[in-house]
């Protein structure tokens, strides 16, 4: 773990994601962004 937190087994909330450091920089992400994934066009 570089940065952020591992959520709780009993986190309820929304979705979390955990990215391999070069991706998250790759993509200019940071801890707290929001990431949208579309497939097909749905959310």
């Amino acid at each position: 773990m570089v940065s952020g937190a591992w959520w709780p087994a009993d986190y309820s909330g929304p979705p979390e994601i955990s990215l391999d450091d070069r991706v998250a920089k790759g993509l200019g992400l940071k801890v707290g962004d929001t990431l949208t994934v579309s497939v097909l066009g749905s959310r």
